[in-house]
């Protein structure tokens, strides 16, 4: 079993990983009030992302930087790597996707106040 160290301290909100073509963007990203998801998009290099997923909600931003450790951990035991000096090229399409999520929550979300006096509806 190997165990990957990423030696960068501090926050890490986005990070790119590549194998064979694949390209891999991982993103922090603030969802709602003190919410935060981990981003997660993939296609080929130079192209557009094929796939995205999200994972969350987060209490902190901590908590979604652990889940990307976590992930960049499995992903480097399958054989993606970070390269060099390359930053993230879909930071565009992650920004979207937070958005999308964040009125998806908004507009689902309700007001259920609880009066213990109101009689339960049969």
């Amino acid at each position: 079993m190997t165990i990957h160290y990423l030696a960068r301290r501090g926050s890490l909100r986005k990070l790119v990983l590549t194998r064979d073509g694949h390209w891999v963007e991982l993103h922090v990203k603030a969802v709602g009030e003190d919410v935060w998801s981990l981003l997660t998009l993939a296609g080929e290099v130079g192209g557009q992302p094929a796939r995205n997923r999200c994972q969350g909600p987060f209490a902190s931003p901590t908590a979604a930087e652990t889940a990307l450790r976590n992930l960049t951990s499995v992903l480097m035991t399958e054989g993606f790597a970070v390269p060099g000096m390359a930053g993230p090229v879909w930071s565009v399409q992650a920004q979207r996707l937070a958005r999308h999520i964040r009125q998806d929550r908004d507009a689902n979300a309700g007001n259920y106040p609880f009066d213990p006096g109101s009689p339960l509806p049969i």
